[in-house]
């Protein structure tokens, strides 16, 4: 909603909130069917829900399973994660410290040998070719991705949301053959899309403050209709 809204993924609140509250409340009246980081899933497998938003890993480890489910990027951009290695601070406390092999475990794990994006987004993208804006492809003797994504949303749509049925018809009709094996293949989104993507920062205060305050909204009103019935 906030990036819809022309607003970064990460704003420290959305003001009068009247479009981006407008856009939640809209969302979860008419398009949303369940909000669960492993239910989703299942929707999408069990034919209960027509698209599923969700983390590369988990959307394309799905896509693997069954030809029926093809694979969207948004051109608009979407909201980047980062996994992060860190040292214990108790390790500092133990007899010895931090182990003298940590430097060459980084070292050998960010080696260019070790990157390989013929498998796509699998795994996601080593920050040795990732800038922030795009992938060094000729850093590791590469041209460029080995295949590509089923389809992109909607040109010209900021929303991505028109053209959607048109797609999932599209989608359906292919043949087998045609319905994205290419995506575990090589699979990358254009540098374009990666341009208008945003790593995802924690909450500020503020914003969260506005989202508790909303889902306790949704949460009462919920309750009442439970008790009408």
């Amino acid at each position: 909603a906030l990036r819809a809204e022309g607003m970064s993924a990460n704003a420290d609140g959305w003001g009068g909130g009247g479009n981006v509250r407008g856009r939640l409340e809209s969302l979860r009246r008419e398009q949303l069917l369940i909000q669960d980081d492993v239910q989703y899933l299942q929707a999408l497998g069990n034919g209960d829900a027509w698209i599923a938003v969700g983390n590369s890993d988990d959307v394309l480890s799905m896509a693997r399973k069954s030809s029926l489910i093809g694979v969207v990027v948004p051109m608009s951009g979407t909201t980047l994660f980062a996994d992060v290695w860190c040292v214990p601070a108790s390790v500092a406390r133990k007899p010895g410290g931090v182990s003298p092999l940590l430097n060459q475990w980084l070292d050998y794990t960010t080696q260019p040998a070790r990157v390989n994006l013929r498998v796509g987004l699998r795994g996601g993208v080593s920050p040795i070719v990732f800038d922030g804006g795009g992938i060094d492809y000729a850093s590791i003797g590469m041209s460029g991705p080995t295949g590509g994504f089923v389809d992109y949303d909607a040109a010209g749509d900021k929303n991505g949301t028109r053209g959607m049925g048109a797609k999932i018809k599209d989608f359906l009709s292919r043949g087998e053959k045609n319905r994205g094996g290419e995506i575990m293949q090589g699979g990358m989104p254009p540098d374009e899309v990666w341009a208008r993507s945003e790593f995802l920062y924690p909450l500020s205060p503020r914003i969260k403050d506005q989202y508790n305050e909303l889902i306790r909204e949704w949460a009462a009103e919920a309750s009442a209709r439970k008790q009408k019935k």
